[in-house]
């Protein structure tokens, strides 16, 4: 399945077309031009010099990932589109036989190839209200109480992070203490690292 999440020109374009300049790019160890071609959502949670830094570590699993998007290419692509709504959820729609059509659902996802990822998802996921229709279930002063308190832990995280303090890792687990009275443990499933415990 390809998501449309191409910013720019990218979006002038067909998802072939922005795939294969992406390619091209790889081919080339052009990261900056490969920046260019993430959406303005993707790229707020990047910055260009992080972009580029992951980008020369993962040089190997960017050459065979561009192999498998060549090999990808020569089939039909199966192309879907996310459409925001406040709140943070999403709407997707799928294109099929030269139409778009609603695909259902609500989609959010995260790419948490490492632990600081997970923590940036997870606080992204926070701000941007994920939880409003669960949160509406709840009475005002029992609502009011949890966003104070999921406010005052996000801004230790965020202070955290921009600190860039350590994170401990042991195999499969991580944990971080962002302050004297909470931590983060984290845990890595299939190759991605998810929050298990919010204390």
């Amino acid at each position: 399945m390809i998501t449309a999440a191409c910013g720019g020109a990218a979006q002038k374009s067909s998802p072939q077309a922005a795939l294969k300049r992406y390619i091209a790019a790889i081919d080339r160890d052009d990261a900056k031009t490969a920046y260019d071609l993430l959406s303005e959502s993707v790229r707020r949670g990047i910055t260009r010099s992080e972009f580029v830094d992951r980008w020369k570590k993962l040089k190997p699993e960017l050459v065979t990932q561009a192999k498998q998007l060549a090999a990808r290419l020569e089939q039909p692509l199966d192309v879907t589109a996310r459409v925001s709504y406040p709140g943070g959820t999403r709407a997707r729609l799928r294109y099929a036989d030269n139409n778009w059509r609603i695909d259902g659902g609500i989609s959010v996802a995260f790419q948490t190839a490492t632990p600081m990822d997970a923590i940036k998802a997870f606080v992204r996921a926070v701000q941007q209200r994920s939880y409003e229709a669960v949160m509406k279930l709840l009475a005002r002063s029992v609502r009011k109480g949890i966003e104070q308190d999921i406010q005052e832990r996000m801004s230790k995280i965020q202070r955290w992070i921009k600190n860039e303090n350590e994170i401990e890792v042991t195999g499969q687990r991580a944990r971080v203490r962002y302050d004297a009275r909470y931590k983060l443990e984290l845990v890595k499933e299939d190759g991605q690292w998810k929050i298990l415990d919010f204390d």
